[in-house]
């Protein structure tokens, strides 16, 4: 992948921007990446994957919660567990 700093990002943003659309860009500030510039397309399909990951997990969690004991606070961990990663 290729890398950029984010003081050359800013200066050349249009250049940036180009690239990305062929391959996923790194932006780094002293040393560290932090960004990726990457295509709409690209996007998608990660934005796709994380929501099928997130679907599967849920189910799963329904699975778990479905077949818990009902005094079993196990659904109330899953519960937790799925909406911090869910961010709510």
């Amino acid at each position: 992948m290729k890398t950029i700093t984010a003081h050359k990002a800013v200066r050349h943003f249009s250049a940036l921007v180009d690239e990305a659309r062929a391959a996923p860009v790194a932006v780094t500030r002293h040393k560290r990446t932090v960004a990726v510039v990457i295509s709409p397309s690209d996007y998608r399909d990660f934005a796709r994957l994380k929501d099928e990951a997130l679907r599967s997990e849920v189910a799963q969690a329904l699975a778990d919660i479905e077949n818990a004991p009902a005094n079993d606070d196990k659904a109330v961990r899953v519960l937790a567990r799925l909406m911090k990663r869910a961010g709510r």
